[in-house]
């Protein structure tokens, strides 16, 4: 499908102009970089708003999404959640649910904009009715924003109920059973009312991860600082970069120097990431061309700004006779969310977890016309509902046979950090 394309003016601050649409329409998408070099991504970032149409599969999701491809073929912005597993894998969920959204949610852009290299570019639907000129007016028509209440996150699972859970997922390892698992855990309020927009900001600020997302679905918002890229399509190039292993940032810098240093030595952390890069390898081998998986980077540290990451990456040609949705149903869910074997732990995962994971440890992106695509992990993100008031924010971490129970509730506590910081203490409302 030929989206048109108008070149925006350079003088504008875009980003922020575009991010503001979030409250004028019920379908958005914003996918941000912030301004981190990210050599794999070929945007700094892109958004999508309006809606031609929406794809919302209730069943057999994967040929349904094929079959919508092939009516709707232009710009895709949406999510698919954790529990798409029980369409892939005879899995099911009988966990209470903190929203009661669609497990799969796509919507056609009637405008995109994407920013390359500080260069804007608006692409309108072939069926749109805007012009450059009027969709410029209304991109700038007054805002009147929304104030965010501090917002005090309560503990869904506590310390003690955290250590005996983790315990028996470790007794599991112990036995064979499973070689890691990601055991997450939720943090929640009631009644919470935040400005959506100004919260974005303000974590994007304090975060700047290379995947961030920002994605509304009428009332649905979710608010993604994730550092980590699910899959992406280029082509036929399949790229994969699961995160396994994190250390806090030090603002000495010799101190913070070592702690990454230590990060990179530690055994552990290292065990933790080759198993997931060993599972990525076989769930890609399954849609590629033979011989065509390539690790092309192991363990590596990547430095942002609250914390310190171990990234893999691993690459793959996609098979002649496989298409997107082959690609993303052989390797979803991601093993960094899951564990090794993937199947036994997404069966522990249920048995030991109290909540439904919903969004979190699912995947935002795009499709373009193309049938190109960037996705993310939903991980270090906020899932909030408008109408409801209800709010939601999960972290988890991997065991393997030498994880220490306490050690890994640090680090999910860690991780919650720097989201429980910014819910605590809003800066107000948005402004152009």
């Amino acid at each position: 499908m030929a989206y048109t394309s108008h070149p925006l003016p350079l003088s504008s601050d875009w980003h922020t102009t575009v991010v503001l649409l979030a409250d004028r329409t019920p379908s958005f998408a914003l996918l941000d970089s912030c301004e981190q070099e990210d050599a794999r991504g070929k945007y700094d970032w892109l958004a999508g708003g309006g809606s031609m149409a929406e794809m919302i599969p209730k069943e057999e999701v994967f040929p349904s999404l094929r079959d919508s491809r092939k009516q709707n073929s232009g710009w895709w912005f949406g999510r698919l959640n954790y529990d798409v597993k029980n369409d892939i894998e005879a899995l099911r969920s009988e966990n209470a649910r903190r929203f009661d959204w669609r497990e799969v949610h796509f919507f056609e852009a009637e405008w995109v904009v994407t920013s390359q290299n500080g260069a804007c570019v608006l692409w309108l639907h072939p069926q749109s009715d805007f012009s450059m000129e009027s969709w410029m007016e209304w991109a700038h028509q007054p805002f009147n924003p929304q104030e965010s209440n501090p917002v005090q996150l309560e503990f869904g699972t506590s310390k003690e109920e955290y250590l005996t859970s983790a315990s028996k997922l470790l007794a599991h390892i112990q036995r064979g059973d499973i070689y890691e698992v990601n055991y997450c855990v939720e943090f929640y309020a009631v009644d919470a009312v935040i400005s959506p927009l100004a919260t974005y900001r303000q974590l994007r600020s304090k975060m700047s991860p290379p995947m961030s997302a920002l994605l509304k679905e009428g009332n649905e918002w979710v608010l993604s600082m994730s550092p980590e890229r699910y899959l992406q399509k280029q082509h036929t190039r399949l790229l994969s970069q699961p995160i396994k292993g994190t250390a806090r940032r030090s603002h000495d810098v010799e101190e913070d120097a070592q702690i990454a240093a230590d990060l990179f030595r530690n055994p552990k952390e290292r065990a933790e990431n080759i198993m997931i890069v060993d599972l990525v390898r076989n769930d890609l081998s399954r849609v590629a061309q033979r011989n065509s998986v390539k690790v092309t980077e192991l363990c590596g540290i990547h430095s942002f700004k609250t914390v310190h990451q171990m990234i893999s990456t691993v690459e793959a040609e996609l098979s002649e006779d496989c298409d997107l949705w082959d690609a993303i149903r052989a390797s979803f869910p991601m093993g960094s969310m899951t564990g090794a074997p993937k199947y036994r732990a997404m069966e522990l995962i249920e048995e030991i977890e109290t909540h439904r994971r919903g969004v979190y440890s699912g995947a935002i992106g795009y499709i373009d016309p193309e049938d190109n695509f960037d996705f993310n992990v939903v991980i270090r993100s906020v899932v909030y509902d408008s109408t409801t008031k209800d709010l939601s924010v999960s972290v988890g971490s991997a065991l393997t046979i030498s994880a220490q129970p306490e050690t890994e509730w640090e680090e999910c506590l860690l991780k919650l950090s720097a989201l429980r910081e910014v819910l605590a203490n809003p800066v107000g409302k948005p402004t152009a």
